[in-house]
């Protein structure tokens, strides 16, 4: 019961309070435990939603947009 709750529950839970997808949140918490055992575990979600923030704050986005050229329209 406990590795259910560690496995499934936990990300779930945390992955909506923090807004990370919840297979980011598990992905995150079978690697954590898998580097540093337990401590992993509980340090993996809170370091993944510090690197999602940081990677947003700094990192340049680009909006996609329609080019009528490769529609075969001409410009």
């Amino acid at each position: 019961m406990q590795q259910f709750e560690n496995y499934v529950l936990q990300p779930r839970i945390t992955a909506r309070t923090v807004d990370i997808h919840p297979a980011v949140a598990f992905g995150s918490v079978i690697a954590g435990t898998a580097l540093l055992g337990a401590v992993g575990a509980l340090v993996a979600i809170p370091a993944t939603a510090t690197l999602q923030a940081f990677l947003g704050a700094y990192v340049k986005r680009y909006d996609v947009t329609d080019d009528p050229r490769v529609q075969g329209r001409p410009a």
